[in-house]
């Protein structure tokens, strides 16, 4: 049997390391107590913009509606974070204050800075076919015009004689230049929509603005006259290879394929582009090939997925804004390596609005304005197919 004085000794011996063990706890509650009140004082130092009724639960999420709401009435007490960005962005990475065209105008308008074009872009072209094609995006321009040397005749080589002397044959270059051109969008918004809609403004405000202007600026890369304010589109460039396709043959796709190749121009990956009713004629031979037992002539993929179909092994895209001309039933079809075509946009995309313009005060509305200002120029045009009077 253990002596009592033993079994004293190890009570004592436990009761020490319990203590130990209560002592180390609460150093490390300490410790838990003391990041948790970093934690807090961080959080209450931020400013608190969460404005009721936005459905915007992170006060650190730019919002489309309580900037707006802001723009117009010139007040920006529930618009902290809004303000706090836009006047970080109009400063330089050193602090100094950017140029006079990045401050507020006189109209009650603002310019968005960059940081806000990075939130907005995607939306405008998650709306259109030219970032699956490849086109190449060149954002942030500024300075006009821009301009790209681009080689444009090559050397010559020759065989000689012994003691013959070699012909000269010098390299010709000249310039790619791209100027802007305004693209605009304009959406008249209820003030009751703006102050109680909630997070169903921030969608309204975003498609209505973003999904006009995607179209304008689509619409012109394919099919813009160069005149009117508009650049000048893919298919009344200078250079670009051309076919006839007609009633669709797979020999007139071919052609428009070979022109590309035969112009040395098939430098990367191609895509095709056509409008929904032409696509329809292409789709219609291929089952008739089908039918006939013939492989047929595209694949179909899985749009879910963003899995692109294939039209003679490239893959294929269709949009309204591919020009047509409905009172004949044609379009013009399009194939080509498009990261040899160049979209570049100007700068930061321009917000303005305003509750006074026209009959906006009357009306109890505000009137919202977004500008772009976009080019559109080739490297090297033959690497762009165009097919021409394509048959629905």
């Amino acid at each position: 049997m253990q002596k009592a004085s033993d079994l004293l000794l190890d009570i004592r011996n436990r009761v020490a390391d319990l203590g130990e063990l209560n002592s180390k706890t609460d150093e490390r509650m300490k410790t838990l107590e003391g990041r948790m009140a970093e934690v807090e004082t961080a959080a209450q130092s931020r400013p608190d913009v969460n404005l009721p009724g936005t459905g915007t639960d992170d006060p650190g999420k730019f919002s489309f509606a309580r900037a707006v709401r802001a723009i117009a009435t010139n007040n920006w007490a529930d618009a902290g974070y809004e303000k706090e960005v836009f006047e970080q962005a109009r400063r330089t990475p050193g602090g100094e204050q950017r140029a006079a065209s990045l401050a507020n105008d006189a109209t009650l308008g603002f310019l968005v800075p960059n940081t806000i074009v990075d939130e907005v872009i995607p939306l405008l072209r998650s709306k259109m076919i030219l970032d699956q094609l490849g086109v190449t995006m060149l954002d942030g321009l500024s300075g006009s015009p821009i301009e790209i040397p681009r080689e444009t005749g090559a050397g010559t080589g020759y065989w000689v004689g012994e003691n013959a002397a070699i012909t000269a044959a010098d390299q010709t270059t000249d310039m790619v230049r791209l100027r802007p051109h305004k693209a605009g969008s304009l959406t008249k918004l209820s003030n009751t929509l703006i102050r109680t809609g909630g997070a169903r403004v921030e969608s309204f405000v975003r498609n209505s603005m973003m999904e006009t202007l995607a179209r304008t600026v689509q619409t012109a890369f394919f099919q813009g006259i160069g005149a009117a304010g508009q650049p000048l589109g893919v298919v009344n460039q200078v250079g670009v290879s051309t076919a006839a396709l007609g009633v669709v043959t797979v020999a007139a796709l071919q052609q428009l394929l070979e022109e590309i190749e035969a112009s040395n121009a098939d430098t990367g990956p191609m895509a095709w582009a056509f409008h929904p009713r032409g696509m329809a004629s292409i789709r219609q031979l291929s089952a008739t090939m089908a039918a006939g037992g013939t492989a047929p002539l595209l694949t179909n993929g899985d749009p879910s997925k963003g899995d692109a179909g294939t039209l003679l092994g490239w893959p294929w895209y269709v949009s309204t804004d591919i020009p047509r001309n409905s009172g004949a039933s044609t379009s013009d079809g399009f194939v080509g390596n498009w990261a040899e075509s160049m979209l570049g946009s100007w700068g930061a995309m321009e917000i303005a609005a305003t509750t006074e313009a026209g009959d906006a005060f009357a009306q109890d509305q505000t009137w919202v304005r977004v500008i772009q200002e976009v080019d559109v120029a080739l490297r090297h045009a033959a690497a762009i197919g165009v097919g021409t009077a394509l048959a629905d």
